[in-house]
């Protein structure tokens, strides 16, 4: 039945609306909630940086709660640094970094102690880059197009990473979008991108997880790309056609329980335990021209 609801509001060109209008309904009838927030607000983030609005968390998180958006963002700054040095990088060893889907800075306000590392956040979403224009100085932040060439120079960046950004793309832009961000990154650099897995496919019909299991990218609520609303779900084979051979097999912890998918560095020699049972973990080895030549990182998040 819900899912009947929602094929009919989204034929009516009423999905969105609808399901962000309940979703704020929910929040504002939630006393614990809202005192929640503003007990965290009260009290500022740990961090000492500004607070974010619960309509913020929302555009990024799906939800309204600042605290949980806080720390999942900590989590995931976290879970970087990690994966990097499992595999014997510093992130303050890089000379330029790129949070691609910073959104309002929920990772990017993590780097602020970097000292030899430059910082850089893009967003599609000009007022969630207005306010880390306002509160995260230490960040050199800009707007992108929802596909078009960001205005980086070829091989750029030392360091690229999209958290929850490739799992909000439509088709055409999953393509378009791994090709950009190899283009900006040095050869021998490195990419980190989250998707959806295996264990995130609850959601899909049958027919859908019939597509998952053959190996093609599965994309509910294309039309609403770059929102929550909008889910994509990759499965393996599909990620080693995107990036192109040669891959090999490698496992990675998850940063979280229910993470699906994960890819990491090639050719690291590290063994890490404690990733789910259920995280797939592979690398790729981006070989797409002479000049470009970058390590691709994935994981469910």
């Amino acid at each position: 039945m819900k899912r009947m609801i929602n094929t009919v509001l989204d034929r009516l060109q009423l999905g969105a609306s609808a399901r962000n209008g309940l979703n704020y309904l929910k929040y504002i009838s939630s006393p614990k909630l809202l005192r929640r927030n503003a007990r965290f607000r009260r009290n500022g983030a740990p961090d000492g940086l500004p607070v974010q609005t619960p309509g913020q968390a929302y555009l990024i998180c799906g939800q309204y709660d600042l605290e949980a958006m806080y720390y999942n963002g900590r989590k995931g700054a976290e879970w970087i640094i990690d994966l990097l040095e499992k595999n014997g990088l510093d992130m303050d060893g890089f000379n330029d970094i790129l949070d691609f889907g910073c959104g309002c800075g929920r990772v990017l306000r993590f780097w602020k102690n970097l000292t030899h590392t430059r910082v850089y956040g893009t967003d599609y979403n000009p007022s969630l880059i207005k306010w880390c224009e306002n509160n995260l100085p230490f960040a050199r932040v800009s707007v992108n197009g929802a596909c078009s060439r960001t205005d980086y120079s070829d091989n750029f960046f030392d360091l690229v990473y999209a958290i929850s950004v490739f799992t909000h793309l439509s088709m055409e832009m999953q393509s378009f979008w791994l090709d950009e961000l190899i283009r900006i990154t040095k050869p021998g650099g490195y990419i980190i991108l989250t998707v959806h897995g295996v264990s995130r496919t609850s959601a899909l019909s049958e027919e859908q997880l019939k597509q998952f299991r053959n190996g093609e990218l599965v994309v509910r609520g294309e039309k609403y790309f770059g929102t929550n609303i909008c889910g994509a779900y990759h499965p393996r084979h599909y990620l080693e056609r995107l990036a192109g051979p040669p891959c090999s097999t490698q496992r990675f912890p998850s940063p979280s329980v229910s993470s699906p998918l994960i890819m990491g560095l090639r050719g690291s020699g590290s063994k890490p335990s404690g990733f789910s049972s259920d995280a797939i973990a592979f690398a790729l080895r981006i070989f797409r021209s002479i000049s470009i030549s970058s390590s691709v990182l994935a994981a469910g998040w």
